[in-house]
Parts: structure tokens; C-alpha cells; sequence
């Protein structure tokens, strides 16, 4: 969906996204969507995401073995909900990684089987990874 709010090929701001003038994004009222991954499963992690700082401070990846990802910028959320310290938690004040199962998969054979039958065992592998950024990583001995 190249040159609309759900391209996140490049890097951008998610900001940006969430108030597009698009139908999708103010329905949700921000993003609430599964991206596709891959057609078929992967037995090794790959990079499905990767979210940094503005100033490239902190960085964190998410690998996984599941064929989609759902991002959900906390669309609800109105202030009245507080963090730990007190501070009121906004809209869009976050945003959440979920590894998944494509929606609707039972019903497109295309789309990688989220039946699990009695007797047989499902794994998914997700990782959080959290690199160095380059000026921190240590000299080589």
C-alpha cells in the first residue's frame, strides 16, 4: 500500500499515521490493523518491526515466527487511565506489537492454518530485542 498512512516500509513517525486523512485510520482512530508478514510461516524469526526514539537512542525489534503483526496506538484511550507514577495515559500515548495469526485465516485457504486439531502442539516464536545503538557499542577487544 505504497504512499498511504499503512506504508511502513521506510522509517516515519507513527504520529504521522495516525492522523492521516484516511477511512481506515479514523475508524480506529488511529492504527488497529494486522500487517501481513509472509504468505507461508518461517521456522527462524524474521524482523517484523522495528521502533526507535526520534533521536535513535533506544531502539526496539520485534522477530517472530507468526505470519502477521497487529499495531494498536491505544486509539481509546481518553487520560482518565494513569501510569505507575499518575501521569495520565492519552490517546495514541503508546503502541502495542501483537505477533498473530492473519484475521479471517479459517476462512482464506491462502493464509497460513490457525487450526490447532487435539493432540498436536502449535509453537510461535517472538523475541523483543533491544540493539546497541552504534555509538554505544562497545570497541572490539
Amino acid at each position: 500500500m505504497a504512499g498511504t498512512p499503512f506504508d511502513l516500509t521506510a522509517p516515519r513517525t507513527l504520529r504521522t499515521g495516525v492522523l492521516a486523512d484516511d477511512d481506515q485510520i479514523r475508524g480506529a482512530r488511529g492504527y488497529d490493523h494486522c500487517w501481513v508478514l509472509v504468505s507461508r510461516e518461517s521456522a527462524a524469526p524474521r524482523r517484523a518491526a522495528c521502533l526507535s526514539t526520534p533521536d535513535g537512542a533506544r531502539t526496539m525489534e520485534v522477530w517472530t515466527t507468526a505470519p502477521g503483526l497487529q499495531v494498536y496506538t491505544a486509539n481509546r484511550l481518553d487520560g482518565t487511565l494513569t501510569d505507575p507514577s499518575g501521569h495520565p495515559l492519552g490517546r495514541h500515548g503508546a503502541v502495542c506489537l501483537e505477533t498473530q495469526h492473519l484475521p479471517d485465516a479459517p476462512n482464506r485457504p491462502a493464509h497460513p492454518s490457525a487450526v490447532l486439531r487435539p493432540g498436536t502442539t502449535g509453537r510461535r516464536r517472538t523475541e523483543s530485542r533491544f540493539p546497541r545503538p552504534a555509538a554505544q557499542t562497545p570497541a572490539p577487544d
